[in-house]
């Protein structure tokens, strides 16, 4: 049988094309298999991944959460926040679990019902929700619960010690560890109280607010004294503060705002502490204690009185510095600071002459030095009131002074 030419050359066509894509999909497939880069994909096994496997309420009123992790190291904290308001940390063990417990004192801030449970660690994070119910009966003291006191401190007649008083209606909040979030509230007898029946907080950082009171910052222990959080120049009260005792705090006024700035500027004792009183010893307006407390009475020159005495303070700051623990405020004018200030006060007698306060009973260096503090920090006249007498003008009437207050009073540290 013979084929036409045209045929022949039609059928050889169809094979070379079947060849040669088999020879193309054949290489394909080989180099897709032995040669391509594998191309990770973002979400791999090696993703951490955090579970919550246990979130329910005890009996007791305490809340106990668990759960795993894959592809976080041990040790990594876990963040457990119930409701967006109480939260507690945890640290995930060599199994890759987890779990803490909320004390019954801390979960009484949820309400009753369904309460959402987040946790978080490193970038993996895991909801759930659990059926909150408080307990039926309240949480009874314990003979081993963390307690304490919030006094407010008061001078004695001499201004050598203090006593202390006690303040109602403090609020008390754990700040940092796994208590973090807790409260208390002092009753009428300045005591407040944390629960701890197996008595294993040794000790508690905790913040204390109250109305009209600053707020203040410490470490409280169980069987040692309060430590203070606060910045400062090395400073210690005497055998006298009731801060020896575990567990009690000592808060003051709050600080007005016309004065902050000198806070702010200016090397003070550590934890120096505000008393404002409507008694106060005769002819005095305000006291110094070198335990640390400005004792002022609350009178139309308040912010002038308690400037005088920051001044006195800051005194007492530099001649501890220089010192020692032991020295007080008269110390201050054997030191750097006091003997710059009597060069330029006896500058000042010689080239201008006496001001106001360059007698009686300014003509101690202490006093002197107190006023013109008093005087500088008031440059702009703020702390003046109609039944108080106006600043000076210092960098005019007193022009050594006043560049000595620019030098000595604008540093807090050196």
């Amino acid at each position: 049988m013979k084929l036409r030419k045209n045929t022949i050359t039609t059928i050889a066509f169809f094979i070379l094309w079947g060849v040669t894509t088999l020879m193309v999909t054949g290489c394909d497939e080989g180099m897709n298999m032995v040669d391509d880069p594998i191309i990770d994909d973002p979400k791999t096994s090696l993703d951490p991944v955090l579970t919550i496997n246990t979130a329910t309420s005890e009996g007791d009123g305490s809340v106990m959460v668990s759960g795993t992790s894959a592809n976080l190291p041990a040790e990594t904290t876990v963040t457990i926040t119930l409701d967006g308001t109480v939260t507690a940390a945890t640290a995930i063990d060599e199994q890759g679990t987890w779990s803490t417990t909320v004390p019954a004192k801390k979960a009484a801030q949820l309400t009753a019902g369904t309460v959402t449970v987040t946790a978080v660690a490193d970038s993996a994070e895991a909801t759930s929700s659990f059926e909150y119910a408080p307990p039926s009966e309240p949480i009874e003291p314990h003979e081993n619960d963390f307690v304490g006191q919030v006094v407010v401190p008061l001078l004695s007649e001499g201004a050598l010690s203090i006593h202390a008083q006690a303040m109602p209606g403090v609020t008390l909040t754990v700040v940092s560890g796994e208590r973090a979030g807790e409260q208390s509230i002092t009753d009428e007898q300045g005591n407040y109280r944390f629960s701890d029946p197996a008595g294993e907080t040794l000790q508690l950082h905790l913040r204390a607010e109250g109305e009209g009171r600053e707020t203040k910052e410490v470490v409280v222990h169980r069987h040692k004294r309060t430590t203070t959080l606060a910045d400062g120049v090395v400073f210690a009260r005497d055998r006298f503060d009731p801060q020896k005792n575990p567990g009690t705090i000592l808060m003051g006024h709050e600080w007005p705002d016309e004065v902050r700035f000198i806070l702010e500027k200016t090397l003070l004792p550590h934890d120096l502490l505000l008393i404002r009183t409507d008694e106060l010893r005769k002819n005095y307006g305000g006291l110094y204690g070198s335990e640390g407390v400005v004792m002022v009475v609350n009178s139309d020159c308040l912010f002038q009185t308690i400037a005088h005495e920051l001044g006195h303070a800051h005194q007492h700051a530099i001649a501890v510095k220089e010192e020692g623990l032991g020295a007080g405020v008269g110390i201050w004018e054997e030191t750097v600071e006091g003997a710059a200030y009597m060069e330029a006060w006896n500058k000042d007698l010689e080239e201008v002459g006496k001001i106001s306060y360059d007698g009686g009973f300014f003509l101690t260096s202490f006093e002197n030095m107190a006023e013109t503090a008093q005087n500088y920090w008031n440059i702009e006249g703020k702390f003046d009131t109609p039944l108080c007498f106006n600043t000076l003008n210092l960098e005019k009437e007193a022009p050594n002074r006043f560049r000595w207050a620019q030098k000595w009073l604008n540093r807090k540290y050196d």
